[in-house]
């Protein structure tokens, strides 16, 4: 997870925070930068879809924490920036699967081959 906001934000040093409801919270990633950890709740809006949430940052309303995949596009269009170095690391995984002895039909292995060479640049370095 990474935090994302709009260019303008940024420069305006107002900085409201807004929360993914799927996704670890400002808390451990505040702590991960050096601010340590309060035990209190952050203020902010809460998002339980993080296209709306990446919608808000887009709109310049507050910084998100994000996942860097679902931010590219619009890193690479230069309409989010990144905010830190610090990354959080997710404790989920996602496993690519199917239907035992599927994973040797061609199309199966050509996904898997493609998915993971594609996204092999949005892995998470820490």
């Amino acid at each position: 997870m990474i935090g994302r906001c709009r260019s303008s934000l940024l420069r305006s040093r107002a900085l409201p925070l807004i929360h993914d409801d799927y996704n670890p919270g400002w808390e451990p990633w505040l702590e991960r930068a050096g601010g340590g950890a309060s035990g209190e709740t952050l203020p902010g809006d809460r998002y339980g879809d993080t296209g709306l949430l990446i919608a808000a940052a887009l709109d310049g309303q507050a910084v998100a924490l994000v996942r860097r995949l679902l931010a590219a596009d619009d890193l690479a269009a230069g309409r989010l920036v990144q905010v830190s170095d610090v990354t959080l690391p997710l404790e989920r995984a996602v496993y690519f699967v199917c239907r035992a002895g599927d994973e040797t039909r061609p199309a199966v292995a050509a996904l898997r081959d493609w998915l993971r060479d594609d996204l092999t640049p949005f892995r998470d370095p820490s």
